[in-house]
């Protein structure tokens, strides 16, 4: 090969493509990879402290680190620390490190976590991946996300050739998508099944749900639930669909069609969804389901949660424990009953808002043999005041 050719098998010899620096550069620490942040009412009250590094070609000085948790809109600046001083002719050799604390709130409303650097000259790192020379160039904003239903961080890829990250989640949901628009014009009767047949399929052994009108079986994805392999047995054998719809993200979704196996049969059906939604305000009166194994709390009184039934409860009392924080306590069915809910459990309030069924997970604050009621101490988000929920909370 001469000197300055460009060929497929080769052209990486050109001098003229050579990387001499490195551009201005930035990645998070930690959180790291698969990182659990637990959500209590201890964490909620504390600061949680962002690390990574940052790094720029030609000996360039990163004057400034930057954190944004809104997808761009708003930035925080970073304390950075260069652990080395510059030699005799100002160049910069080593990584720098930057920290940021931030409230364990802001991690429950935020989009993602994501980061860039300014270095000496004022280049900063673009928002989204192109393609560059050997990888090597590489330097779009660095992004930690959080699973569904908790905070398990997973950063975009693992280093060196291990497999993993939200990326590689990403492509794979990508390529299912592709599968899918092909394959599903050839479904044939073999996969149209009734809803009695889906009744069967309740248990942990094989556990089917019915999503609009769409069969999915989720045995293989019980031990991966991130709410619990109970959330998806409470509902198994049914149709889930207002359910599903409340609490899951578009992410969700999409990684539900991987386990489609068949449509509903329709004729002479109405779904469990359109029935059981309560047709009240959270106001008045909720419908309660539960996500764990029930115990019996007490020998001597009924307990009023027998999964996967609703039950329906009057609110009979609200307290203000301070301007946005109330306590509603909850009549059960019957005067003598106990709620039944193992310590360290949660239920789901359901109610339908403004035509649409909103469910939300609480673990109550009353004891477990509290008789004839239960407590939920709830913060209120109220319209106009807090700038990331302007319309205020749904069930806050």
């Amino acid at each position: 090969m001469k000197h300055g050719d460009v060929m497929f098998a080769g052209w990486w010899y050109n001098l003229e493509c050579a990387i001499d620096e490195l551009n201005i550069n930035s990645m998070i620490t930690r959180p790291c990879h698969k990182e659990i942040l637990p959500i209590n009412s201890w964490t909620t009250r504390r600061l949680y402290t962002l690390r990574g590094y940052a790094y720029s070609g030609g000996g360039k000085k990163v004057k400034r680190v930057e954190v944004t948790m809104d997808g761009g809109e708003t930035w925080q600046v970073c304390i950075v620390d260069h652990a080395e001083k510059p030699n005799k002719y100002g160049k910069f050799w080593c990584w720098c490190f930057w920290s940021l604390d931030v409230a364990v709130l802001d991690f429950l409303v935020a989009k993602d976590i994501a980061v860039r650097a300014w270095d000496g000259t004022f280049n900063t790192q673009p928002e989204k991946l192109i393609w560059n020379l050997l990888g090597m160039m590489n330097n779009c904003w660095f992004r930690v996300k959080a699973t569904e239903n908790r905070m398990v961080f997973e950063h975009p890829t693992l280093p060196g050739n291990q497999s993993g990250g939200w990326m590689s989640e990403e492509r794979h949901l990508d390529n299912s998508t592709i599968k899918r628009s092909v394959s599903t014009p050839f479904m044939n009767t073999a996969s149209r099944i009734s809803m009695s047949e889906v009744k069967k399929h309740n248990s942990v052994d094989s556990a089917w749900i019915v999503v609009h009108g769409h069969i999915y079986d989720c045995t293989r994805f019980l031990k991966d639930h991130p709410g619990g392999i109970s959330s998806i047995l409470i509902n198994a054998g049914t149709d889930c669909t207002d359910e599903f719809d409340a609490i899951h993200s578009d992410k969700a979704k999409n990684m539900l069609e991987d386990y489609r196996i068949g449509e509903l049969i329709k004729t002479g059906y109405v779904s469990n969804s359109a029935v059981s939604s309560p047709n009240t305000s959270v106001h008045r009166a909720s419908n309660i389901s539960f996500s764990g194994p029930i115990k019996e709390v007490a020998a001597t009184r009924p307990v009023a949660l027998v999964p996967p039934k609703k039950i329906s409860c009057k609110l009979v009392d609200k307290t203000s424990i301070s301007h946005n924080v109330r306590r509603f306590r909850f009549a059960l069915p019957l005067e003598d009953q106990v709620l039944g809910l193992p310590v360290g459990k949660h239920i789901f309030l359901c109610a339908t808002i403004n035509d649409k069924l909103c469910m939300r997970a609480y673990t109550p604050t009353s004891s477990i043999d509290e008789v004839g009621h239960f407590d939920l101490v709830v913060k209120i988000y109220f319209k106009r005041v807090h700038p990331k929920f302007p319309n205020g909370g749904l069930m806050s």
